[in-house]
């Protein structure tokens, strides 16, 4: 599914926290575009693009970098980078 600016920014600002703990700088404007939940997983994930790391997603259990949209399944064991918690605490 794929956010209309106007819903993308309303989810930005719920992850901020979540971003800014591992350094990351997202973009407010643009449209965010979700996978999930699916059979077998529970859960969305989120596709962003930011300043600093490029084009990740955004799952409940951890942060990946990707390189293109499709990507969007991705984690450490099929050659996702995970993005780590640089920052403590709340902002």
């Amino acid at each position: 599914m794929i956010y209309s600016i106007k819903e993308s920014r309303k989810i930005t600002e719920r992850l901020l926290p979540r971003l800014k703990r591992h350094g990351i700088k997202p973009y407010l404007v643009q449209e965010i575009e979700s996978h999930g939940p699916h059979p077998g997983q529970e859960y969305a994930v989120f596709i962003l693009n930011t300043k600093s790391h490029g084009l990740i997603t955004v799952s409940p259990r951890a942060i990946y970098e990707i390189d293109t949209e499709s990507d969007w399944w991705k984690t450490e064991k099929d050659g996702a980078e995970r993005i780590p918690c640089v920052y403590r605490g709340d902002f």
